[in-house]
């Protein structure tokens, strides 16, 4: 299974960069070859990743990897078709909204997914759409007011995934990331109602329409249908709507009232954030003493039931994931906003005084956040840790206003002394940054004066957290090594990418950091693969993709330089990836059976052939058209060219007859 997985990200990769050579190559719009030519060509990129996806598709290579690699390639030709259409206009000056080539790009996407089932293609589809409906309102096509405009667009946002939402809901549509992401989306269109107009009667009409959907949610999945990840989002949204509120309310306020309003506040939400999901964990006790019952009744069942067991704990481990992630989220915008109001309040109190005073005043009251934090770990864990997080963000702001060096390695000393004292993945992680922040602090205290310095930080900040991950490997034990390697694996790979964007430090500095970082995040991709570490492969891939997309808009080479290099590596990862799924054939592997991919059977071939032959036809109609439209206009000069002349030879023969009449 392993090598399987390696395959599969092999593949991946190399569908990922011909990909990135596509869109390179169009972007380049490269002089070697005429219009037609192009689209001609863009149209053969379509047409390939189709037929590659119907050839694996009968394949048999083990373990799935057909049907991956051919629902892949299908979504592969979604993305080719809505390129080529882009490109059309790019090539033929067409102007037309990005809303036209968004939905031209979104139509065959969505009969592909009503014809196939296939839930990435949900996915897609859904994107394309909501690109589509904010293009369309972006240009104000039905009313150039701004408010009504609004109006209209977040309610249409509304509708539309309160539809996809109970279409989820209701089974009709079997898409969970669909319904959760429709479900988000809903509410944040609702909570831009509320917020966005001035009038009175319509402000408070969408502001109670909010609260009444936010209440039915709470109720109908509490009541009716226990659901703990839709009441998760919920109470989400309910502190979203609430931190609006407060923020839009504190904004009209005096400024003394204001931080304190706000310090309380924090106190209120948090204290809410812990009721609600102590009442949560009541709600999960009582589903899993059910689900034990259930599970004792049953324990000489079928398989088919103790998969449905199996796939009941997984759902569980999801909610708890969502929850501890939603409270998190709760959790830093409380600290942000109790940051801000005490730092407000200090400078407000002190600023009679000098800044001096307000600077000094800062760390010290810092210190008196953090170090009892420290020393008293039975205080609630998230009283805790937002007071600890309080202190660090004033003493941060002290020590950069401050500009000492010394006091700055006092307080990155005390954020390390931190990080080993306090618990927990999420508060190691925040720890964790703080202390980056920190030192990046004193680094720039220190080499601020040097040429380069900027340069220099960033180096010495990737260096850093890279000894760090190298050293947890003959360091701490247990949970605390596990926390240690993935904070400065995240920060490496975050300042990995920020070196490749430096001004030239040296002769070819950037050329070796953008090489460097290449190969370092594509082999990190493959040794966490080989490692089975999931969330380390997971971030590795995810940094790997955004360093193309970054790319992009780098100027280290030319886009079609680009385009042909990124298309050379795609065929080679592609190439060794299907080297390596033949060994493994050969060598005994499985060949894949029930898993096969269903939307290349019977009639749904024949459905797929008729979307493609569409997308084809739209291509090569598009080229005939605007081809025409030179030819055209080139007769139509050529024509015009004698008659100018006559009208010209006629008008000045009529003027020497008028001067001979004259004479």
């Amino acid at each position: 299974m392993l090598r399987i997985n390696m395959i599969r990200m092999g593949f991946l990769m190399g569908i990922a960069l011909l990909l990135a050579a596509i869109f390179y190559l169009f972007a380049a719009n490269w002089s070697g070859l005429s219009s037609s030519h192009k689209m001609l060509t863009s149209g053969g990129f379509v047409l390939f990743f189709y037929v590659l996806s119907f050839g694996f598709s009968r394949s048999k290579l083990p373990l799935g990897l057909s049907a991956f690699l051919s629902g892949i390639l299908l979504i592969a030709g979604c993305i080719a078709f809505g390129a080529a259409a882009a490109l059309a206009d790019q090539i033929y000056n067409l102007h037309q909204p990005p809303y036209v080539i968004c939905l031209i790009s979104t139509l065959p996407s969505l009969l592909l997914a009503w014809i196939t089932r296939y839930k990435p293609l949900y996915v897609l589809t859904y994107i394309l759409a909501h690109f589509t409906l904010y293009f369309l309102f972006d240009y104000r096509l039905f009313t150039p007011n701004v408010e009504m405009n609004t109006l209209l667009a977040d309610s249409t946002f509304v509708a539309f995934n309160l539809a996809l939402f109970l279409l989820a809901q209701t089974k009709r549509l079997a898409s969970e990331i669909v319904r959760l992401a429709s479900f988000v989306m809903l509410h944040i269109s609702l909570l831009n109602l509320a917020g966005a107009f001035d009038h009175a009667g319509l402000s408070l009409f969408m502001n109670v329409l909010d609260i009444a959907v936010i209440a039915t949610c709470f109720y109908y999945f509490m009541r009716i249908r226990l659901d703990k990840t839709m009441l998760t989002l919920t109470a989400l949204a309910a502190s979203a709507y609430t931190v609006a509120k407060f923020i839009r309310f504190s904004l009209e306020t005096e400024s003394v009232f204001r931080f304190v309003l706000g310090i309380l506040f924090v106190i209120v939400l948090l204290t809410a954030n812990v009721l609600f999901f102590r009442y949560m964990n009541k709600l999960g006790n009582k589903t899993t003493a059910a689900e034990r019952t259930t599970e004792s009744v049953k324990e000489s069942a079928s398989e088919a039931a103790q998969q449905s067991v199996n796939t009941t704990a997984e759902k569980t481990t999801d909610h708890h994931l969502l929850g501890s992630i939603v409270s998190t989220v709760i959790t830093i915008v409380g600290i942000i906003i109790g940051s801000i109001s005490v730092i407000g309040l200090v400078v407000l109190l002190t600023d009679e005084n000098g800044p001096l005073k307000t600077q000094y005043a800062l760390y010290a009251l810092s210190l008196l956040f953090i170090v009892p934090m420290l020393l008293l770990p039975r205080v609630n864990a998230v009283v805790r840790y937002t007071v600890f997080t309080v202190g660090f963000a004033m003493g941060l702001v002290s020590i950069a206003w401050i500009g000492k060096a010394p006091l700055s390695v006092i307080f990155l000393a005390i954020a390390v002394i931190s990080w080993l004292r306090l618990q927990g993945r999420m508060q190691h992680l925040i720890t964790y940054m703080l202390m980056n922040i920190a030192a990046a602090i004193v680094l720039y205290q220190l080499f601020q004066n040097m040429r380069d310095a900027y340069s220099i930080i960033i180096i010495s900040l990737t260096v850093l957290n890279a000894v760090v991950y190298g050293s947890s490997f003959a360091g701490l034990n247990g949970e605390r090594r596990a926390h240690m390697r993935e904070g400065s694996l995240l920060f490496s790979y975050i300042f990995l990418l920020w070196m490749t964007s430096l001004d030239p430090v040296f002769a070819y500095s950037v050329v070796l950091f953008n090489v460097l970082a290449f190969i370092l995040l594509t082999a990190a991709v493959f040794l966490f693969i080989k490692r089975e570490q999931t969330l380390e492969t997971a971030g590795s891939f995810f940094f790997w993709l955004l360093f193309l997309t970054i790319k992009y808009y780098d100027y280290l080479w030319t886009l079609l330089n680009k385009s042909v290099t990124l298309a050379l590596l795609g065929i080679v990862a592609l190439g060794l990836s299907y080297w390596f799924a033949s060994r493994l054939l050969k060598s005994g592997g499985h060949y894949e059976g029930s898993d096969k991919p269903g939307f290349f059977i019977g009639n749904r071939v024949w459905l797929i052939a008729i979307v493609v032959l569409l997308q084809l036809g739209f291509i090569g109609y598009e080229t005939a058209a605007n081809e025409r439209i030179p030819s055209a206009n080139n007769d139509a000069t050529a024509l015009a060219a004698p008659a100018n002349d006559a009208v010209g030879t006629a008008t000045i023969s009529a003027a020497r007859s008028s001067d001979s009449n004259a004479g």
